[in-house]
């Protein structure tokens, strides 16, 4: 059995793929409240920031996404004092802490080079 971030793909060299997304839905459909809690923050710590371009996941109305050399969050996250306040604070926190563990994983310059810019390409349709 092999796990992929994706949709299930026929003809693939595993014999048996698995969407993590469909999984985790499963999984929360069926686990008390308290066991979907540790599985989201499971969720959370499996965002690999800095290593792609794609991934992509929200936090209640926060949306965070993945690039190689930014981790960009926008939105809102509204944290208050109940137990979904509590729940967004350790998704949040759970996130952090994983960028800040890549961040200090190697050194860093002083500052991140501008982004280069966009090339301009002749127009195929003319």
């Amino acid at each position: 059995m092999s796990l992929k971030n994706g949709p299930s793909g026929i003809g693939q060299n595993s014999a048996f793929t698995v969407d993590l997304k469909f999984l985790s839905f499963c999984l929360m459909s069926l686990l008390p409240t308290v066991h979907k809690q540790a599985l989201k923050e499971l969720l959370i710590t499996k965002l690999d920031p800095f290593t792609d371009d794609a991934a992509s996941m929200s936090i209640d109305k926060l949306t965070i996404e993945n690039d190689t050399d930014q981790v960009t969050l926008y939105g809102s996250l509204d944290i208050t004092r109940d137990q979904a306040g509590l729940t967004h604070a350790r998704h949040m926190k759970a996130l952090l802490d994983r960028i800040v563990e890549v961040l200090e994983a190697k050194p860093l310059p002083a500052e991140a080079a501008p982004a280069s810019a966009p090339k301009i390409v002749k127009n195929p349709f003319r």
